[in-house]
């Protein structure tokens, strides 16, 4: 499930800790049903943001847009709504995230609002 969420290889388990991790976040939440993954993406793009980890807000950004789940157009505005309720310096880094990504996986411009 990882791979297929993250749209790239699940990492080797280092430890009984993240092999555990693992199987629950991946095995488990991710295959519960009331949600559907796109809103788990957005969900979990914002408390990835809100814990202002890059790695982890890199891999999620890379899986929803790598997966086509989530439209730049769309994350642009969970990025202005993470803004209003965690602040403007962690909105800036989802921004900044958002954008790398964008651009790593080959986005087009089209979809979305200027980026300038």
């Amino acid at each position: 499930m990882y791979e297929e969420v993250m749209c790239s290889a699940a990492p080797p388990a280092a430890s009984a800790y993240s092999d555990s991790l693992m199987n629950f976040v991946f095995g488990d939440v991710w295959n519960r049903p009331g949600l559907s993954r796109k809103d788990r993406r957005i969900i979990a793009i914002c408390c990835v943001g809100a814990g202002d980890n890059r790695n982890l807000i890199d891999a999620h950004m890379r899986g929803a847009f790598a997966s086509g789940d989530v439209t730049l157009a769309e994350m642009q505005e969970v990025v202005l709504h993470f803004t209003v309720y965690l602040g403007w310096d962690r909105g800036a880094a989802l921004d900044d995230a958002m954008w790398q990504t964008w651009d790593e996986v080959g986005g087009a411009p089209t979809d979305s609002v200027a980026k300038d």
